[in-house]
């Protein structure tokens, strides 16, 4: 092992064993702090002052009112670094890139330190949300147009040739893409678990009618419109994992998965 890996390693198996050591005394702080979304933050994500690693995730909490609230626990040397001039945000680990963290910046040293139990709102980092919502948007605005594009030219395909799609399952074509529609123009709010189930549900409607459709027109909607559904479901599992709700994609990627064995 390299290093820095070992020291970086050192480090967090340290913090670690003083969260489990101390997680039950009065020497660690323990609060929560509120925010709109959680960008895929999760329990045993990390807590950083700089690149220090000061704490841990204890818990992600989805509230009545729609938002969350995150359990931090900060080990006992670094809760002068929770005060109540400090703020607190969700971004990527300064160390591990590809993870989230919570993190904690000071504009003033110093200030009162939180007590145990306290709740404070967390902040935005500058940019983060707005930059990552303008690429959603933008990767989504773009499968959209595809997504369209493809619909008409199978429709016409078809139109020209022997086949012809069936009245019913063009009408769940159709459907499926007014909800895909729906999903990209409203990037900057997260579907609901019954919008999420009224899609499960035309997908299912789809696979039904698929199975009754002559060969050449499966295999014509194989090759062209289900690597649609598949990348429209990556940009929905993004705007889930905001609220760490991607585990709700499970049946419609299974659903997805089967059209190819039909």
């Amino acid at each position: 092992m390299r290093p820095q890996h070992m020291h970086r390693f050192t480090t967090t198996l340290f913090i670690s064993l003083v969260l489990l050591v101390w997680g039950c005394s009065e020497n660690t702080l323990t609060f929560q702090v509120r925010f709109p979304e959680v960008s895929g933050l999760k329990k045993h994500d990390l807590v950083y002052f700089g690149k220090n690693e000061i704490g841990q995730v204890a818990k992600v909490l989805y509230t009545e009112q729609g938002d969350f609230l995150v359990e931090v626990v900060i080990a006992p040397e670094f809760k002068h670094t929770a005060t109540e001039n400090s703020k607190f945000y969700i971004g990527h680990a300064p160390v591990k890139e590809l993870k989230m963290a919570v993190i904690v910046e000071q504009e003033h040293p110093g200030g009162v330190v939180l007590k145990n139990g306290s709740v404070v709102q967390g902040s935005a980092r500058d940019g983060y949300f707005a930059e990552m919502l303008s690429d959603l948007q933008q990767k989504a605005g773009a499968a959209q147009k595809e997504w369209n594009k493809t619909l008409q030219e199978l429709k016409k395909s078809l139109d020209t040739s022997a086949g012809q799609l069936d009245r019913q399952l063009g009408a769940t074509l159709d459907e499926l893409s007014a909800q895909f529609n729906a999903f990209a123009d409203e990037l900057g709010k997260v579907p609901d678990r019954q919008e999420v189930k009224r899609l499960e549900e035309s997908l299912k409607q789809f696979a039904d009618e698929f199975q009754k459709a002559q060969k050449g027109i499966q295999d014509q909607l194989r090759n062209e419109i289900i690597p649609q559904f598949r990348m429209e479901l990556e940009l929905l599992r993004k705007q889930l994992k905001k609220e760490g709700r991607e585990e709700e994609l499970k049946e419609l990627d299974k659903q997805v998965q089967e059209l190819d064995t039909v």
